[in-house]
């Protein structure tokens, strides 16, 4: 390791100032050239970087558009599914309470219907008859 001892701020300012004035004058000319070059360089790269984007990104745009219009799908089949459910079927529990409702009903008019039935047919030997179309 060395053991140089580390320049103050006054001596690099010195060294700064003698780098600068021993440099050659600065020619416009040269400067001009050198700046149409790098702009003519950054015209060409910017050119070319514009219209190219990458690969993968394209893909998973196209991933995800994807991906939303089959999830929209399956979320539209299924509310229409459930509305054709529901108009078609009512629940368990409006099965319940209309078959409550007509047991109900079955019941009072059986009652009634076996206080006024005369029971004519009562010894008829006609068990189970078909009807024919």
């Amino acid at each position: 390791m060395h053991n140089f001892a580390l320049p103050t701020e006054l001596a690099l300012e010195k060294l700064i100032t003698q780098v600068y004035e021993a440099a050659d004058p600065i020619d416009q000319n040269k400067l001009s050239t050198i700046e149409s070059q790098i702009l003519q360089k950054a015209k060409r790269n910017n050119a070319k970087n514009l219209n190219k984007i990458p690969w993968w990104i394209v893909l998973v745009l196209a991933g995800g558009f994807a991906t939303a219009a089959w999830w929209v799908g399956d979320v539209l089949i299924e509310a229409q599914d459930t509305e054709i459910t529901n108009k078609q079927s009512p629940s368990s529990d409006n099965i319940r309470a209309t078959e409550n409702r007509e047991n109900n009903i079955r019941s009072e008019s059986a009652d009634e219907d076996a206080e006024d039935q005369t029971y004519d047919d009562h010894d008829s030997p006609i068990i189970y008859q078909r009807e024919s179309y």
